[in-house]
Protein backbone atom coordinates (compact mmCIF):
# COMPACT_ATOMS: atom_id res chain seq x y z
CA UNK A 1 0.00 0.00 0.00
CA UNK A 2 1.08 3.58 -0.51
CA UNK A 3 2.81 5.90 -2.91
CA UNK A 4 5.48 3.46 -4.13
CA UNK A 5 2.80 0.90 -5.00
CA UNK A 6 0.78 3.54 -6.82
CA UNK A 7 3.82 4.55 -8.87
CA UNK A 8 4.66 0.95 -9.71
CA UNK A 9 1.09 0.16 -10.72
CA UNK A 10 1.03 3.18 -13.02
CA UNK A 11 4.37 2.25 -14.59
CA UNK A 12 3.32 -1.33 -15.24
CA UNK A 13 0.02 -0.36 -16.79
CA UNK A 14 1.72 2.26 -18.96
CA UNK A 15 4.10 -0.16 -20.61
CA UNK A 16 1.49 -2.38 -22.22
CA UNK A 17 3.11 -5.27 -20.39
CA UNK A 18 1.63 -8.63 -19.52
CA UNK A 19 2.65 -7.85 -15.92
CA UNK A 20 -0.02 -6.87 -13.47
CA UNK A 21 0.10 -5.48 -9.98
CA UNK A 22 -1.26 -7.43 -7.05
CA UNK A 23 -1.46 -5.21 -3.99
CA UNK A 24 -0.83 -7.04 -0.76
CA UNK A 25 -1.72 -5.59 2.63
CA UNK A 26 0.91 -5.06 5.28
CA UNK A 27 1.80 -8.39 6.85
CA UNK A 28 3.55 -9.51 10.02
CA UNK A 29 7.34 -9.70 9.69
CA UNK A 30 7.48 -13.51 9.69
CA UNK A 31 4.87 -13.52 6.93
CA UNK A 32 6.79 -10.85 5.01
CA UNK A 33 9.85 -13.11 4.97
CA UNK A 34 7.72 -15.95 3.60
CA UNK A 35 6.35 -13.61 0.94
CA UNK A 36 9.90 -12.65 -0.06
CA UNK A 37 11.06 -16.26 -0.17
CA UNK A 38 8.17 -17.12 -2.50
CA UNK A 39 8.89 -14.20 -4.86
CA UNK A 40 11.00 -13.95 -8.00
CA UNK A 41 11.82 -10.30 -7.41
CA UNK A 42 10.75 -7.37 -5.27
CA UNK A 43 10.53 -3.64 -5.21
CA UNK A 44 10.82 -2.66 -1.60
CA UNK A 45 10.80 0.55 0.39
CA UNK A 46 12.09 0.59 3.98
CA UNK A 47 15.46 -0.34 5.41
CA UNK A 48 14.20 -3.42 7.22
CA UNK A 49 12.60 -4.73 4.02
CA UNK A 50 15.84 -3.91 2.19
CA UNK A 51 17.86 -6.05 4.59
CA UNK A 52 15.38 -8.91 4.45
CA UNK A 53 15.31 -8.88 0.64
CA UNK A 54 19.11 -9.05 0.57
CA UNK A 55 19.13 -11.98 2.99
CA UNK A 56 16.55 -13.71 0.81
CA UNK A 57 18.92 -13.32 -2.15
CA UNK A 58 16.10 -11.71 -4.07
CA UNK A 59 16.64 -9.51 -7.13
CA UNK A 60 15.13 -6.22 -6.04
CA UNK A 61 14.96 -2.51 -6.41
CA UNK A 62 15.14 -0.37 -3.29
CA UNK A 63 13.26 2.87 -3.03
CA UNK A 64 14.56 4.48 0.14
CA UNK A 65 12.34 6.97 1.88
CA UNK A 66 13.23 10.42 0.49
CA UNK A 67 14.88 12.97 2.73
CA UNK A 68 15.35 16.72 2.30
CA UNK A 69 19.13 16.42 2.53
CA UNK A 70 19.17 13.69 -0.17
CA UNK A 71 20.58 11.11 2.26
CA UNK A 72 18.33 8.60 0.50
CA UNK A 73 20.50 8.90 -2.61
CA UNK A 74 23.68 8.64 -0.53
CA UNK A 75 22.41 5.40 1.05
CA UNK A 76 21.47 3.89 -2.29
CA UNK A 77 24.76 4.89 -3.92
CA UNK A 78 26.78 3.50 -1.00
CA UNK A 79 25.02 0.16 -1.34
CA UNK A 80 25.36 0.15 -5.14
CA UNK A 81 29.10 0.74 -4.83
CA UNK A 82 29.41 -2.46 -2.81
CA UNK A 83 26.80 -4.55 -4.57
CA UNK A 84 27.01 -3.93 -8.34
CA UNK A 85 30.44 -5.57 -8.75
CA UNK A 86 28.60 -8.83 -8.00
CA UNK A 87 26.66 -8.32 -11.26
CA UNK A 88 29.78 -7.71 -13.37
CA UNK A 89 30.29 -11.34 -14.49
CA UNK A 90 26.88 -11.16 -16.16
CA UNK A 91 27.40 -7.68 -17.65
CA UNK A 92 24.58 -6.17 -15.60
CA UNK A 93 26.39 -3.66 -13.35
CA UNK A 94 25.82 -0.49 -15.38
CA UNK A 95 22.22 -1.24 -16.36
CA UNK A 96 21.26 -2.15 -12.79
CA UNK A 97 22.92 0.97 -11.36
CA UNK A 98 21.06 3.23 -13.78
CA UNK A 99 17.74 1.50 -13.17
CA UNK A 100 18.13 1.60 -9.37
CA UNK A 101 19.00 5.31 -9.44
CA UNK A 102 16.22 6.14 -11.90
CA UNK A 103 13.70 4.22 -9.78
CA UNK A 104 14.78 6.11 -6.68
CA UNK A 105 14.55 9.48 -8.43
CA UNK A 106 11.16 8.71 -9.98
CA UNK A 107 12.48 8.82 -13.54
CA UNK A 108 12.47 5.10 -14.39
CA UNK A 109 10.77 4.28 -17.66
CA UNK A 110 7.89 1.81 -17.69
CA UNK A 111 9.74 -0.38 -20.18
CA UNK A 112 12.84 -0.56 -17.97
CA UNK A 113 10.89 -1.57 -14.87
CA UNK A 114 8.97 -4.20 -16.83
CA UNK A 115 12.18 -5.55 -18.36
CA UNK A 116 13.76 -5.83 -14.90
CA UNK A 117 10.75 -7.67 -13.51
CA UNK A 118 10.49 -10.00 -16.49
CA UNK A 119 14.24 -10.70 -16.57
CA UNK A 120 14.83 -10.92 -12.82
CA UNK A 121 16.39 -14.37 -13.21
CA UNK A 122 19.32 -12.79 -15.05
CA UNK A 123 20.11 -10.81 -11.88
CA UNK A 124 19.60 -13.69 -9.46
CA UNK A 125 23.18 -15.06 -9.55
CA UNK A 126 24.64 -11.69 -8.53
CA UNK A 127 22.14 -11.27 -5.72
CA UNK A 128 22.87 -14.82 -4.59
CA UNK A 129 26.62 -14.09 -4.45
CA UNK A 130 25.86 -10.95 -2.39
CA UNK A 131 23.59 -12.91 -0.03
CA UNK A 132 26.23 -15.60 0.47
CA UNK A 133 28.87 -12.99 1.30
CA UNK A 134 26.56 -11.33 3.82
CA UNK A 135 25.75 -14.62 5.53
CA UNK A 136 29.44 -15.58 5.67
CA UNK A 137 30.06 -12.53 7.86
CA UNK A 138 28.18 -14.21 10.69
CA UNK A 139 25.79 -12.83 13.26
CA UNK A 140 26.00 -9.02 13.47
CA UNK A 141 24.43 -8.84 16.93
CA UNK A 142 26.93 -11.39 18.26
CA UNK A 143 29.85 -9.47 16.72
CA UNK A 144 28.62 -6.27 18.36
CA UNK A 145 28.33 -7.95 21.77
CA UNK A 146 31.83 -9.38 21.44
CA UNK A 147 33.23 -5.93 20.61
CA UNK A 148 31.37 -4.38 23.54
CA UNK A 149 32.80 -7.01 25.89
CA UNK A 150 36.29 -6.20 24.64
CA UNK A 151 35.69 -2.50 25.25
CA UNK A 152 36.06 -1.52 21.59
Amino acid sequence: PGEAGDILEKLLSGAGSELRTVRTPFVAQKDFDKLLWASDTAIIRGEDSFIRAQLAGLPMLWSTYPTEDHAHRVKLDAWLTRFVPKLAPWGLSASYTKLAQDWLEGSAASEDICRFLLEARRYAPGFDVWRTELLERGDLAQHMLERAELGM
